[in-house]
């Protein structure tokens, strides 16, 4: 399922900032982040992107758990 979405992100030499990243590296055109979220109806929130970028475009995957339950998605 292809999703749509807007975050705004920054990096600063290999290391990826933003919003709930806590850990987010680039190495040439392909990217990882992780970051974590307490959301009010459940315990925890982890979520990791892996993807690239090639020219205006970007493709990635996701893999999200929220407490304790696994999903993934491209």
């Amino acid at each position: 399922m292809r999703r749509a979405t807007r975050s705004q992100v920054n990096s600063s030499g290999t290391k990826i900032v933003g919003w709930g990243i806590e850990n987010g590296k680039v190495n040439g055109n392909q990217f990882l982040s992780i970051g974590k979220r307490d959301p009010p109806n459940a315990d925890s929130l982890t979520y990791q992107l892996t993807g690239k970028v090639e020219c205006d475009i970007i493709s990635a995957k996701a893999r999200t758990s929220l407490s304790g339950n696994e999903a993934q998605s491209e």
